[in-house]
């Protein structure tokens, strides 16, 4: 399939890297392998903490994907 947007390779495996970490989520909370709670504790820490460093975009995305798991538990 044709990229038209015009994404770099970097964008590109940001997002498989996104869509892999996501499946791999969605499989250890079915297997009861991974405290969802502790996990979302976790990564509003990780988003704090690059919010502290100035890393305003990268704060906002991770707290994207973190809401984007809400939907797998």
């Amino acid at each position: 399939m044709k990229n038209e947007k015009d994404y770099t390779p970097a964008d590109e495996k940001a997002l498989a890297l996104s869509f892999a970490m996501t499946a791999l989520i969605k499989t250890l909370a079915h297997q009861k392998h991974l405290d969802m709670d502790l996990l979302f504790k976790d990564l509003s820490g990780a988003r704090r903490r690059l919010e502290s460093l100035g890393e305003d975009g990268a704060a906002k995305l991770l707290g994207a994907f973190a809401e984007s798991l809400q939907a797998v538990e």
